[in-house]
Parts: C-alpha cells; structure tokens; sequence
C-alpha cells in the first residue's frame, strides 16, 4: 500500500511540474527573440518528448495503479498504444540530448562546417528522423522480437523486459549507452576546444561570432547538467533490465527505478531555469504573455 501512495504522489507532481516546466520551455523559445534560434530545435524536440511523457505516458501509468492491471488487460488495444508513445518518447528525448550535444560541438569546434551542415531545415528533418526512430523501436513487437504488456512491477504498460534477452540488450544500448557515447565524445572535445582557445576568445569576445560561441557555451553548459541528470537518471533501468531479467528483484526495486527514469522528463526544464540566463529569462517572456497583468509588478 505504501509503494502505490509514493508512486502516485511523485508520480503526480512529476506530471504536473513536467507538463508545466516543457511547456514554458517550449513557450520561451517561440516567444523570446534571443531563443528563437535553429540551434534550439533539439531543445524543443527534447522538450516535445518530454511533454508527451509528462502529459501521457505518466498519467497513464497513474491511471493503471488507481483502476488495477485489469484495467489495460481489457485494453489491449490503449495498451499497446501507451507502450508504443511512452518508448518513442523516451527514445526522441533522449536522442535529442545526443543530437543536441553533437551540434553544439560542432557550433564551438567546426562553426563553419556547423553553419552549413545545421541548417534549420536540416534541424527540422533530423528531429522527424529522431522521432521514426523512436517509434521504429517499437515494431520489433510487431515481428515477435518482444512484445507489448502491463508490467505488475512497473505498473504501467512497456515493453516486455522478460520477453528476450537479446532485445533487452539492444535496447539498452540504442537507448543509453549510445547518447552517453555521443554526448560524452562531445563534451570532451567541446571541453578541450575552449581551454586551448580561452585566451584567442577573450581577445575577440566583442565579435558577433564569438559571441555566438559564448552563448553556445554557456547552453552547452546547461546540456552538460541535462547529460548529467540524463545519465543519473537512465543508467540504473539499463542495468535492471539485463542483470535481472529472470524477474527476481522485488517491485519496489524496478518501481523507484522506472520513476527515476521518467523523473528526467520533469527535470530539464528545471535545470534549463536553474543553469541558464537565457531561459530564466524566457520563461518570464512566457508567463507575462500568459499573465499580462504580472509585468506591472
């Protein structure tokens, strides 16, 4: 009784504060000039994913603790659906993290190569991919690979963990230890770029371009954070899923970690608010449009 009452209580302030804070981070960018740039498409692809979990996939998953597993065992149908949206929204967000972190090295290391391979247009079609690919996680259910079901333990409806090792591998490593490698690899060449330019960038820190690098920078600094949370968050799901598929370990172990998992949609926006100048600043752009009447104060 008491695992249903946490989950449903961090469950449900994670919906609320995940619904709210991707929304203002997608309101900020359209409505604050200085973030409407292509290089904030990831951004908002990420923040899209994550909506689509905070609004969907976790009500879903509170629907199914209040109602019982009976409840989606007579849905098949709604079943397959949320397990199907729930994945390739995970997977979308946190490819977007990669693809995020790849483009910002290439903004600070390669600008030249960066202004004409990131165009907006390639942004946009690399964000459609993204999502494809998520949902092109799913169709191994459909060819007998795995399939779909209303895990007890997880108390929402996922893929079948239990159902093949082999795709329990694969999908650990397409979905974590991929955007961990890319973004790692960025990172560190991010990091070591600007240590060996540090002194060339204070020369011409009054250039436009410069400029754009430092804002770069300092939001390739908040995806640091993001990279952080994404990999505290995701990397004790990967290991669960493998070193226990003979289902041994209690439910309250594989519950805590799939809510530390879906935490990570709730977190970003936060950390963008926290980490980030820009984005403090967007989310007031935001809620004034919303509340006119609280710029006067």
């Amino acid at each position: 009784a008491w695992t249903a009452g946490v989950y449903l209580a961090v469950s449900g302030t994670a919906c609320i504060l995940g619904t709210l804070g991707n929304l203002l981070v997608l309101g900020s960018v359209v409505m604050y000039k200085p973030l409407r740039h292509r290089r904030n498409a990831f951004v908002v692809n990420l923040a899209v994913a994550d909506l689509t979990v905070t609004s969907f996939a976790d009500p879903m998953g509170i629907l199914g603790m209040v109602y019982g597993s009976e409840w989606f065992v007579r849905r098949v149908v709604l079943c397959d659906a949320v397990a199907t949206v729930c994945i390739a929204a995970c997977v979308t967000a946190l490819f977007s993290i990669g693809g995020d972190g790849f483009s910002r090295f290439c903004h600070i290391c390669h600008p030249h190569a960066y202004h004409r391979l990131f165009t907006l247009r390639t942004n946009i079609i690399i964000c459609i991919f993204i999502w494809l690919a998520g949902f092109g996680m799913s169709l191994p259910a459909l060819v007998g690979w795995t399939d779909n079901i209303y895990d007890p333990k997880y108390m929402e409806c996922i893929w079948n963990r239990k159902y093949s090792m082999t795709y329990t591998i694969f999908f650990s490593t397409c979905v974590v230890a991929a955007p961990v490698a890319i973004i790692a690899i960025s990172f560190i060449k991010i990091y070591i770029h600007v240590q060996s330019s540090r002194k060339r960038v204070a020369v011409y820190r009054n250039q436009s371009v410069n400029q754009a690098k430092s804002l770069s920078i300092k939001l390739a600094r908040s995806l640091f954070i993001v990279f952080t949370g994404f990999v505290a968050c995701w990397t004790p799901y990967a290991i669960i899923v493998i070193v226990d598929f003979k289902d041994r370990a209690p439910e309250e172990v594989h519950l805590f970690i799939l809510l530390l998992a879906h935490m990570h949609s709730t977190l970003n926006a936060i950390i963008y608010a926290m980490s980030n100048a820009q984005f403090r600043k967007g989310y007031l752009v935001a809620l004034t449009s919303l509340y006119p009447c609280s710029a006067r104060f």
